[in-house]
């Protein structure tokens, strides 16, 4: 279940957005508008780039915005080299969707019970031609050593845990991971993802795959498509993290409540849920008729939710 807060006499919604204004934009689309560059990796987009390096502590050459974390996570598996990569078997779909939109081979893995990542089963052997796409649950926190340094090639799916800021000045060289900034996502965009590789030269490249090849000249050096983010997604995510410090203060209550009220009930909640900051309230129950029972409870104040 995920939810914003609702006005009075309106139901809560899931999933509903919570962008900036326009008004709040403004000065960043006029910024745009005298510089007359909409997209190719504009000023907009290397500020944020470089703001968000400084933030996770690694270099702007590591740093690559994408026009969404579908084509990031696609890009990410071209530019790493293993031929066939394992993805959860619960997960959103998008996760299953990169390598086969990269021509690598797809294989799936079920999760640990516990931990609801990846199981160290899935884990290939060394000089093995398979790399893995760990997806972490719900906007969870997480940090790298919750991986084994030594693995060789890891693609990290935390679409929705970029409020939880995780340091990855350690990540291995080749290592990527991918944030998006969707609208229902915390500092999101409306479209747009982040992808932070363990090296500078495996983010280069990325930067030409998501420029139709083009690396150095006009033409393309292997195949690519187009996956750049546009100087008007960056004004609306430079926005949001400019408005970092008092949007961080509203989701660390709207938390708060969600955990009160699960802990006053006994509702279980998904990993690390009270030590992550996510866009999600996740509720586990034990049967069918558990699960039925809250629903009805919600809808009946108004409150919706999805399976």
């Amino acid at each position: 279940m995920a939810s914003t807060q609702s006005t009075a006499g309106q139901p809560v919604v899931v999933m509903s957005p919570a962008l900036p204004t326009a008004s709040a934009v403004r000065p960043y689309l006029e910024l745009m508008d005298s510089e007359q560059i909409y997209s190719n990796f504009g000023p907009l987009v290397r500020q944020l780039e470089q703001r968000y390096a400084d933030i996770l502590g690694v270099s702007a050459q590591q740093v690559v915005t994408s026009a969404n974390a579908t084509l990031a996570l696609a890009g990410a598996v071209a530019t790493l080299d293993k031929s066939e990569w394992s993805v959860p078997a619960w997960t959103f779909p998008a996760t299953a969707h990169a390598p086969l939109m990269s021509g690598r081979r797809l294989a799936f893995a079920d999760v640990s019970l516990d931990s609801w990542l990846l199981g160290d089963d899935s884990r290939p052997t060394r000089g093995e031609d398979r790399g893995r796409i760990p997806v972490i649950p719900f906007g969870a926190n997480f940090q790298l050593d919750d991986f084994d340094p030594e693995e060789e090639s890891l693609v990290i799916d935390a679409a929705a845990s970029l409020g939880n800021f995780p340091r990855l000045e350690s990540l291995p060289k080749s290592w990527a991971v991918i944030f998006s900034l969707h609208a229902t996502k915390i500092l999101g965009c409306g479209e747009g993802a982040l992808t932070i590789f363990g090296s500078s030269a495996a983010a280069k490249k990325f930067r030409a795959w998501s420029n139709f090849g083009f690396a150095g000249s006009r033409i393309p050096k292997f195949l690519a498509t187009n996956a750049k983010m546009s100087e008007i997604a960056a004004a609306y995510a430079l926005t949001a993290l400019d408005q970092w410090e008092t949007s961080e203060v509203s989701w660390r209550r709207v938390h708060a409540s969600a955990s009160a009220i699960s802990k006053k009930h006994g509702l279980a909640r998904s990993p690390r849920a009270d030590a992550s900051l996510s866009p999600y309230w996740i509720g586990v129950f034990k049967d069918e008729s558990a699960t039925k029972k809250a629903e009805l409870v919600f809808a009946a104040n108004a409150i919706d939710t999805r399976r």
